[in-house]
């Protein structure tokens, strides 16, 4: 035979038996559902703040926008390899040629990007390929 329990033999068994959620489980379990019901009853204040957050990341790439020159430390950071490897690859001719400024030898980021999703092919190979695409 089923019967309901009531409040009070509900609230005594709590007592008695430990909890077998943690408090991060329980939160997980039944405040995340509220917090999404919330959210969605404010779907116009929640688009207002999708707004304000895209206006901000804006703000924050147009001030921390990446250079358009590397030297030789940027550029090989970009690439993943150490500066020695960089001049290794740029004396064997299987980097992309790099820009004069003065003393300073310089790399087109762009290009290297380019240059990248090309497969890293051969300075000779990349200046053909390069043609091609302008």
């Amino acid at each position: 035979m089923n019967r309901k329990l009531t409040q009070q033999e509900i609230e005594s068994s709590l007592h008695q038996y430990p909890p077998i959620l943690t408090p991060e489980e329980a939160a997980r379990l039944f405040l995340a559902p509220m917090i999404q019901n919330h959210l969605s009853d404010c779907g116009k204040q929640q688009s207002v703040i999708k707004n304000m957050a895209k206006e901000l990341e804006q703000n924050i790439d147009s001030q921390t926008a990446e250079p358009i020159l590397l030297d030789a430390k940027q550029a090989a950071a970009m690439l993943s390899i150490g500066r020695t490897h960089l001049y290794a690859l740029h004396s064997s001719g299987r980097l992309p040629l790099p820009l004069r400024l003065g003393r300073r030898t310089l790399w087109r980021a762009d290009e290297l990007k380019k240059w990248v999703s090309a497969g890293c092919p051969s300075r000779q190979k990349w200046i053909v390929m390069r043609e091609e695409m302008r």
